[in-house]
Parts: structure tokens; sequence; C-alpha cells
């Protein structure tokens, strides 16, 4: 009645896709004939992921996405662990320092409201950084649900 095929797609973080794909993972059968691997957000996969993932799909095109301007891998550690004190790095700081890797710059961000871009658009953009959502666009919360007091739009919402 059922028939198991394997999966076209998968959609993991890493840590998922290496405990998935190990032997006994519920992939392990399905993921050596991968083609292409894209990560997102390769800002906050430190180093040592990206050497698992290019030993795992040796033979797949691998696409990194991220900002070199965001927040490393946060480590929680004290700082005299070895990783504090070897520079735990995130892969797109690796690639960066690559001359045999294409790169693109982020000129525009979509993500967020015009004000919460900001900080970050001054700090590590030196303020070049174009918000490409307008104040109207994000503000599908703020006009679904109304706040105690209008000056101060916090929400914490417990999912």
């Amino acid at each position: 009645m059922f028939e198991v095929r394997p999966p076209e797609v998968l959609l993991l973080t890493t840590a998922s896709l290496l405990n998935t794909t190990a032997k006994g993972g519920i992939f392990e059968n399905h993921i050596v004939d991968r083609k292409i691997i894209i990560v997102d957000e390769a800002s906050q996969v430190p180093e040592p992921m990206l050497a698992c993932l290019i030993t795992m799909f040796p033979d797949a095109r691998q696409l990194y996405i991220g900002d070199i301007n965001r927040m490393r891998p946060h480590v929680k550690c004290p700082g005299d662990a070895k990783p504090a004190l070897f520079d735990g790095q995130s892969i797109m700081s690796v690639l960066e320092r690559s001359s045999g890797v294409p790169k693109s710059a982020l000129v525009t961000t979509f993500r967020a409201h015009p004000a919460l871009n900001e900080l970050p658009n001054l700090l590590p953009y030196g303020g070049l950084l174009l918000s490409g959502a307008t104040a109207r666009e994000r503000r599908l919360l703020l006009d679904r649900d109304k706040f105690p007091n209008p000056h101060v739009q916090f929400a914490l919402i417990n999912v």
C-alpha cells in the first residue's frame, strides 16, 4: 500500500544533517548521491562543520550563503577553552580568505523593520546596508495586535 522513496530534497540544520546521515541515521542510505548542498546562515556554522561537509559530500557542489558581517558562531565556553583560544571561526570567515571562492556582498536586506536594521547597519556595515522593506511593510503584528503602550512595541511570543 505504501512505498518508501528516497527524498529528492532534504531541508535540515547542519547538526541534523550530520546526525540523520551518520551510520544508523534515518537518511543514511539516501545521502551519498546528493549533487548540491546549500548551507544557509553559514556565518553561524563553525569551521569544523565545513570540514565535515566537505568530507561527507566530496562530489557535491556546495553553496554557502551567509553574511561575513553577522555574528560568529556562538560557543558557550570559558575564555580559556580551546575553541576560544584558537579563535573558532565561521565557515564564512574561512571562505572569505580563500581566493578561489566567488563572493558577493550583501547590499540590501529585506528581513526586518528598517528601525531594527539601523544598529547593525551602523556597526558592521558602516551605514552602507540598504533596507529593502519599508516600515509600512513590516507592521503585520503591530496592526493585528494592539500593544498597551504604542511607544513600546515589544512582544514576547511563547511558541
